[in-house]
């Protein structure tokens, strides 16, 4: 039986910005040890999204935060900053949303390549609403 292979790499980002939508919201867990030697799972959300720049189609960029949405003396946490660029405005207190809410909604991703000792990789750096990236692509085109 003759067996088949496809080689495969990773696809190359130029640092900038980037249109995406949010397609996967997923909630996971990681065993940590607190101070007390107690082990606890701790939850995290990984933020999975489409890139729909030209040359980009079917590719996907995720990134991991908290899953905090309120904003403490660093100013507001990752996940809420998410939302707030999906939304293309301030969280209210209090405000409820799902996950449904978020999804399919464009956003401007901030890519940038992060080396590694595993090799070079493109990170989401930043998330701001779409009219922003709509505004750079204006300015460019007026010069």
């Amino acid at each position: 039986m003759t067996m088949s292979f496809t080689a495969t790499g990773a696809t190359k980002f130029n640092p900038g910005p980037y249109r995406g939508r949010l397609v996967s919201l997923e909630k996971r867990y990681k065993m940590v040890t607190k101070d007390d030697g107690e082990k606890e799972d701790r939850p995290y959300l990984r933020w999975i999204f489409a890139i729909e720049d030209e040359g980009f189609e079917g590719k996907t960029l995720s990134l991991l935060s908290s899953t905090s949405f309120g904003i403490g003396p660093a100013g507001p946490a990752k996940g809420r900053r998410i939302v707030e660029a999906i939304f293309g405005r301030e969280l209210d207190i209090g405000e409820e949303f799902t996950d449904a809410d978020l999804f399919e909604k464009p956003v401007t991703l901030h890519v940038d390549n992060e080396k590694t000792n595993r090799g070079t990789f493109a990170r989401i750096v930043d998330f701001t609403s779409a009219d922003d990236l709509d505004e750079t692509e204006m300015k460019k085109a007026l010069g």
